[in-house]
């Protein structure tokens, strides 16, 4: 007898089903007596063992998507629209339990600063036996400290079962960012999350955990939501890249695309802005700096740092429009594939 699909497989009928949907999402942050727009209408989908990144500079309301996603904004910010589906369920609509119970079980994430997340009082294998107990019923503390070391074994972690035993500060921070993985991945969660998880890392230690990363959603399955300003991360991971600036989607599209055949002037201000080794020229810093969000210009948020901009780009905001030949590339510029 054939077992049926479940909701994010691919079946006979169709494509796989998305693992996330965000449609329409609006987060506003509410300081002193006025409010501002932080996410302004983004919608995305991300299907199982999808790597999706999120780029842009800071402010761009990158980090505030997958905080949106958790549930966890900050004090003062606000869903004010849209949806965030998880597996077929509305996350705005869940209870506060059943987000909490979404949290670590079908979804995970894994923050740019590891010392932070990890307890300084508690060993790093209970703290990851921690997190398979609270998501698996029946497991007992001698089960789940046995996974704990399995599974710091599967990231990467030399001696596994004697560095279980140490505390965060006994680590490197490489090593943390790997205990953050394997208590990320305990529970095969259907969504993993890394903001900005290799920025505090040396090179050599970013291309190992970027490895670890990619190698935990392989066996899981999952789909990945990478949030990252550094566009050699969203290269080598990668298999969707979507560009925000000031709350909103400006490009998106297959990673090759985006990266070779920029399209819209704001990816190619990033893109000029990386120093290459095979090119003697001068990196070129794009102008100005981006608006804040108490403060959006009028029409494109972009179009004070813009040499295409005119006055078409003053009055009208662009929309997110299909773009050239490769599918899924979008583009929201009234100048779209215009001159460099």
């Amino acid at each position: 007898m054939t077992a049926p699909a479940l909701p994010d497989e691919p079946t006979a009928a169709g494509p796989a089903a998305p693992v996330l949907a965000l449609d329409g999402l609006s987060v506003v942050l509410a300081a002193r007596g006025r409010e501002a727009t932080i996410l302004d209408g983004v919608s995305l989908a991300l299907t199982p063992g999808e790597t999706v990144a999120l780029v842009g500079e800071s402010g761009a309301g990158k980090t505030v998507l997958a905080l949106a996603v958790m549930g966890l904004l900050p004090d003062g910010m606000r869903v004010t629209g849209g949806r965030i589906v998880l597996g077929g369920t509305d996350l705005l609509g869940a209870s506060a339990s059943a987000l909490r119970g979404a949290r670590g079980g079908a979804m995970a994430m894994i923050f740019q600063d590891p010392q932070s997340s990890l307890h300084p009082a508690f060993r790093v294998g209970a703290q990851v036996a921690e997190a398979i107990r609270t998501h698996q019923a029946g497991v007992s503390k001698a089960d789940a400290s046995a996974q704990a070391v399995e599974l710091l074994r599967r990231v990467g972690i030399p001696q596994a079962d004697a560095r279980a035993r140490d505390y965060p500060h006994q680590m490197s921070g490489g090593m943390r960012q790997r205990v953050m993985i394997a208590m990320a991945i305990a529970n095969r969660p259907r969504l993993l999350i890394a903001d900005e998880a290799t920025t505090a890392l040396d090179v050599t230690v970013q291309a190992q955990v970027l490895e670890v990363l990619k190698t935990a959603q392989q066996e899981t399955g999952a789909a990945m939501l990478v949030v990252t300003h550094d566009l050699g991360v969203v290269a080598s991971v990668a298999d969707r890249v979507v560009v925000m600036y000031a709350g909103r989607i400006a490009e998106s599209g297959p990673v090759d695309t985006v990266l070779t055949e920029p399209a819209h002037p704001y990816t190619r201000g990033l893109l000029a802005a990386v120093p290459r080794l095979d090119e003697a020229a001068p990196v070129q810093a794009i102008p100005g700096q981006p608006p804040s969000p108490f403060a959006r210009p009028s029409g494109c948020a972009f179009r004070t740092r813009c040499p295409l901009a005119d006055e078409r780009c003053e009055a009208e905001d662009p929309v997110l429009v299909a773009f050239g030949a490769d599918a899924g590339h979008a583009v929201a510029c009234h100048h779209a594939g215009g001159p460099a």
